[in-house]
């Protein structure tokens, strides 16, 4: 989104979520720090913006992905991921994940400035 309306984005998906009886969370973003946050060692790390990739453990994780997986998982305060929340439902991200990577690349769907393919 950057530059591309994000206050209307929002103000939009409000509006849908009321009208399907839903709720929209918002995070803290200086204090999240989504893209730095490793919840397999729990440290925060800082990634050169162009790096579309993240090493979480052993695993190769798309850096965007990842980030919405985090926020997903956050805290009640919507200040920090929930670490443990984080663990218990890695295992499934991680092979919806690959999944919806490895389906990209074969229907040659691209989205170089996401995803690096």
């Amino acid at each position: 989104m950057n530059n591309r309306c994000p206050a209307l984005f929002v103000s939009l998906l409000k509006e849908k979520a009321k009208q399907y009886e839903g709720t929209v969370h918002e995070v803290d973003t200086v204090s999240f720090k989504a893209s730095q946050y490793d919840h397999i060692s729990d440290t925060y790390t800082k990634s050169r913006l162009s790096q579309r990739w993240k090493t979480i453990g052993p695993y190769q994780v798309q850096w965007d992905l990842y980030s919405a997986y985090l926020l997903m998982n956050s805290h009640k305060t919507r200040k920090q991921a929930e670490r443990t929340r984080c663990e218990e439902g890695f295992e499934a991200f991680m092979k919806m994940h690959d999944e919806t990577i490895k389906r990209m690349k074969e229907r040659g769907m691209s989205r170089k400035g996401c995803f690096g393919f």
